[in-house]
């Protein structure tokens, strides 16, 4: 396999890191905070960050021709990723704050999201899967009630 950066590989490994890194943030912030109050701050600094790069990305074009020819149903999705992601990260945060190792609790959601994620990629948007990739989930899914396994 080649590492070529037009495709969605390098997005993978920050992907990764940036995880890694909201892991330790919740985990730490979350932890620590009511769980509403580490979401609503979390969400209002990058709503913040958000602002310049926004009108960075849309210097030099007609913006509201260009926001009105958005399409509405990719509109209306991406609204409910964003709803979906505060009651996700609400709820990582009211794990953290019953004290979940962050090592055992994320392994098991990123599992479990993997599983599902699959599944409704293979019945929803018709993605193939080969055996070996079904094995890969099949062992992921199995990792989970031996990373369980002497939990104290």
């Amino acid at each position: 396999m080649s590492l070529d950066l037009q495709s969605w590989i390098p997005f993978l490994f920050i992907a990764i890191i940036g995880l890694v890194s909201y892991n330790v943030c919740a985990k730490i912030g979350g932890g620590n905070l009511p769980p509403v109050m580490f979401a609503s701050i979390m969400y209002a600094t990058g709503f913040i960050i958000m602002i310049p790069v926004f009108f960075i990305y849309m210097h030099g074009k007609d913006i509201v021709p260009e926001l009105q020819n958005l399409p509405t149903i990719p509109i209306l999705f991406a609204m409910g990723a964003g709803i979906v992601v505060i009651f996700v990260d609400v709820s990582i945060s009211s794990m953290f704050n019953l004290n979940a190792p962050i090592g055992i609790s994320m392994a098991c959601l990123s599992v479990g999201s993997i599983a599902l994620t699959a599944l409704v990629g293979y019945l929803f948007f018709k993605e193939n899967m080969s055996i070996i990739n079904i094995a890969g989930i099949a062992l992921a899914l199995i990792s989970v009630p031996l990373i369980f396994w002497n939990a104290k």
